[in-house]
C-alpha cells in the first residue's frame, strides 16, 4: 500500500486542477456558439457515459487483466473489485443528485434569458424538459444543434458529475496501478482522458466546478477502500509483490 500513496495523491490533485483553477478564478460557464474544440469535447464526454462507457469499461478492464503481474484470478478479482467501486460511484450520484436537486449552468442560463425559470424547468417531466429546449433553443444564434442534442438528452439535476464520477474513477484507479508498474506513459494517457472528460462536463454547461471536486473527493474515498482492500489480500498472501 506505501508503494500507492504518492501516485493516488499525486492522480488526486491532478484530478482536482480543472475544477479548482475555474472555481477559485471565479470562471462562469455562458454558451460560446458553434466552436471545433467543444465539438470535440462533446464526443468526448460520451466517452464516460452510456452507451460508450460500457465500451470504455470493457477495454481498460481488458487492459487491467492483460497487464497485471499476477495470476488471471487475482487480475479478475481486482478488476471486478474496481467495476464494484464505479457502480458505487454512480449509486451515490443517484441518491446525492435527488436530495439535492442542483440546476445544471444551462439552466440557470435558460433563466437568466428569460426563457424558463429553475423552477419552471424541473417542475416538468424529463421528456417536456427536452421539447422546451427544442421549442426555445433550436434556431438559437448561440446554441448549436449538436449542444441543444446533448441538453436535451440530459435533463436531470447536476450535483455531483455523473460522468466525472465515471472518468476519474477509472483515471485514480489506474493511474496508480500502471504507474507503480513503471507504466507510466499509459498511466498518463488514461489520466489526460479523465481530466479531459471532466472538464467536457464544464465547457458544455452541464456541470459546475463543485460537481467535480466533489465527484472526485467520492471516488478518492471509494479508491482509497479499494486500496485498503488490496492491501489487506497483499497480507494474506494474495496479491504480488509489485501492487503491495
Amino acid at each position: 500500500m506505501k508503494n500507492l500513496t504518492k501516485p493516488f495523491i499525486a492522480a488526486v490533485i491532478l484530478l482536482m486542477l480543472v475544477p479548482l483553477v475555474t472555481l477559485l478564478t471565479g470562471w462562469r460557464w455562458q454558451p460560446s456558439g458553434d466552436d471545433d474544440l467543444l465539438r470535440g469535447l462533446r464526443y468526448l464526454t460520451d466517452t464516460a457515459a452510456y452507451p460508450l462507457g460500457i465500451i470504455v469499461s470493457l477495454i481498460f478492464c481488458f487492459l487491467f487483466v492483460r497487464l497485471y503481474r499476477g495470476s488471471k484470478k487475482q487480475a479478475l478479482r481486482a478488476a471486478a473489485a474496481i467495476l464494484v467501486v464505479v457502480a458505487a460511484g454512480q449509486g451515490v450520484k443517484v441518491a446525492m443528485k435527488n436530495t439535492l436537486q442542483e440546476p445544471r449552468p444551462y439552466v440557470v442560463w435558460l433563466a437568466q434569458q428569460g426563457i424558463a425559470s429553475e423552477k419552471v424547468f424541473y417542475d416538468l417531466s424529463r421528456p417536456e424538459r427536452a421539447q422546451l429546449l427544442k421549442n426555445t433553443l433550436k434556431n438559437h444564434y448561440r446554441v448549436p444543434g449538436w449542444l441543444l442534442k446533448h441538453w436535451k438528452s440530459e435533463t436531470g439535476y447536476a450535483f455531483p458529475s455523473g460522468h466525472a464520477l465515471f472518468a476519474s474513477a477509472w483515471a485514480l484507479i489506474l493511474f496508480v496501478f500502471f504507474s507503480v508498474q513503471g507504466r507510466r506513459g499509459l498511466a498518463g494517457v488514461i489520466l489526460l482522458w479523465g481530466i479531459l472528460a471532466e472538464y467536457s462536463r464544464l465547457a458544455l454547461g452541464m456541470h459546475w466546478p463543485s460537481d467535480i471536486i466533489m465527484s472526485v473527493i467520492i471516488n478518492a474515498i471509494l479508491a482509497g477502500l479499494f486500496f485498503l482492500w488490496l492491501s489487506k489480500q497483499d497480507q494474506n498472501g494474495m496479491q504480488p509483490p509489485p501492487l503491495a
